[in-house]
C-alpha cells in the first residue's frame, strides 16, 4: 500500500480551523487514515507548515521537541502554547 505524503498547504488547512482547506483536508487525511494508507510528511514541509503560524525560529524550535518527543522549556507564552 502506497503512502500519502501530506504537503505543508495540507497541514496548515488540517492545523488551522479558519483556513479554507481545512474541511477537505481533514476528509481527505481522516479518508486514507481510515483506509490504513501511511500518513508521512518531510520535514521540510512539517518546517513549513509551522512557519505558516510561527517564527521561523520558534518553528524550529517546536518541530525539534516534538521531532525527539521532548520536553519543551520556553519563556515564551506564544510558544508555549503551541507547545500543548
Amino acid at each position: 500500500m502506497a503512502a500519502l505524503i501530506l504537503d505543508a498547504s495540507v497541514l496548515v488547512g488540517l492545523l488551522d480551523s479558519a483556513e479554507s482547506h481545512h474541511a477537505i483536508a481533514v476528509d481527505a487525511v481522516e479518508s486514507a487514515d481510515t483506509r490504513g494508507i501511511p500518513l508521512l510528511t518531510p520535514a521540510s514541509a512539517y518546517s513549513e507548515a509551522l512557519v505558516a503560524l510561527l517564527r521561523l525560529p520558534d518553528a524550529i524550535v517546536l518541530a525539534t521537541a516534538r521531532e525527539l518527543r521532548a520536553d519543551l522549556l520556553t519563556y515564551d507564552e506564544r510558544l508555549a502554547h503551541r507547545d500543548r
